[in-house]
């Protein structure tokens, strides 16, 4: 079996297939956004760490797709400022004032205290990222693959 194309019919192929690409990369993308979404969902509704204000809920959000070196990419993001000590926890390290004759105030059991330094254990890293994305990972791919079947179907072409 031979196929003859001429110009108009390689034009006209090189476009539908182009078209077809960007259709892809589009699904890729919307695939990896909802992506994001579910796993910024999961991390703000399933942690250990004790709920206090709520900022942290709130600030865990999912960063939408786009174009990264060669490829695609997504993420989540917890912008609050202390997110990552929650993340990763803290090693045990010493509290000094901010001047130098000040005194760090705080209060245990409803009194207070001043002292000159203290020394604080550290923190336990909650991993409520992580352990988000671990959760949802093959979740997030069937999102991906399931994107990138319609806009392969789109165009026209059947992926079994």
């Amino acid at each position: 079996m031979n196929l003859i194309f001429d110009q108009r019919d390689e034009r006209e192929l090189t476009r539908h297939l182009d078209s077809a690409v960007l259709d892809i990369e589009r699904g890729i993308m919307q695939g990896l956004s909802e992506g994001a979404e579910m796993v910024a969902d999961r991390a703000r509704t399933d942690h250990e760490y004790t709920r206090r204000s709520g900022d942290l809920e709130r600030n865990t959000v999912d960063v939408p797709a786009q174009r990264k070196s060669g490829g695609f990419e997504a993420a989540v993001a917890a912008r609050t400022p202390y997110a990552r000590y929650i993340e990763e926890g803290t090693a045990p390290h010493g509290i000094k004032p901010r001047s130098a004759n000040g005194m760090l105030k705080f209060q245990i059991g409803g009194r207070w205290i001043s002292k000159k330094f203290v020394f604080h254990p550290g923190t336990k890293a909650y991993r409520f990222l992580q352990n988000a994305i671990d959760a949802m990972q093959d979740d997030v791919a069937e999102r991906v693959e399931a994107r990138v079947l319609e806009a392969a179907a789109k165009a026209g072409f059947e992926i079994g």
